[in-house]
């Protein structure tokens, strides 16, 4: 059945300033059909000794092209390392792993003639719930997820209802899906109440619960059904059906 989980392909970031980026939207130069993200491997991007981007496994070794905002400008770094270390390496010495935002700042990169480098576009995949909550668990089957390229589109995720595991698929097949709806958050606390009034009259315990709505409006609770237990479990007081 289908799950909430899906893997916008879309969206990006640059690692300056966690700027969002999204691929037809902002400006790029990509490759043919990258980002093709293919065997799921790549979330990382260089930028070729032409000017073009490509998609690529974020471990795998090329150069960096740094950016130092205190001249500012760029910095070519010929050592070859992973994105992760070229990030590191780039916010130790200078500021960060480039952006570039516009085919003017590619220019500039272009004219330093570059080897492949890194620059700081990449991407978390499979980071998000479709309610927008940020995914820390992944049950993945063997060998999940496993497509192999294809167009940039989003991937959802099945589960097995006997396993449990999670499973990349196209989301536009068709399979069950399971729901889920926000429950009511409750809460239990105990207040202590000097008064030398009767507090077992329904009418001094009616008087209380509308102090304290009135109280908690104030500091923009709202919808609250409040009732009090006596400590064997019977309902002393509670809120009544009122008009609006």
């Amino acid at each position: 059945m289908w799950i909430g989980l899906y893997d916008d392909r879309t969206r990006w970031k640059w690692s300056l300033g966690d700027q969002d980026y999204k691929v037809g939207q902002n400006y790029g130069t990509w490759y043919g059909p990258d980002p093709d993200f293919w065997d799921n491997k790549e979330n990382c991007t260089g930028f070729s000794s032409t000017g073009i981007w490509f998609d690529v496994s974020c471990y795998s070794l090329y150069g960096a092209v740094c950016y130092d905002d205190e001249e500012p400008h760029y910095i070519v770094v010929q050592n070859t390392m992973t994105w992760y270390e070229a990030l590191q390496y780039c916010r130790s010495h200078y500021t960060d792993l480039a952006s570039v935002p516009n085919a003017a700042e590619n220019d500039k990169i272009l004219a330093l003639n570059p080897a492949d480098a890194w620059i700081g576009l990449h991407r978390y995949p499979w980071s998000h719930w479709s309610d927008g909550s940020s995914a820390t668990f992944l049950n993945w089957g063997p060998g999940e997820p496993n497509s192999h390229g294809g167009p940039v589109a989003p991937r959802c995720v099945k589960m097995s209802v006997t396993s449990g595991s999670f499973f990349d698929e196209e989301c536009g097949l068709l399979y069950n899906f399971a729901c889920q709806r926000n429950l009511n958050q409750r809460s239990t606390f105990k207040i202590k109440i000097s008064s030398e009034a009767d507090m077992t009259d329904p009418e001094v315990g009616r008087q209380i619960l509308e102090q304290l709505h009135a109280k908690l409006a104030e500091l923009g609770v709202t919808g609250t059904n409040i009732s009090w237990v006596l400590k064997d479990g019977q309902v002393f007081h509670k809120d009544q059906p009122r008009k609006t």
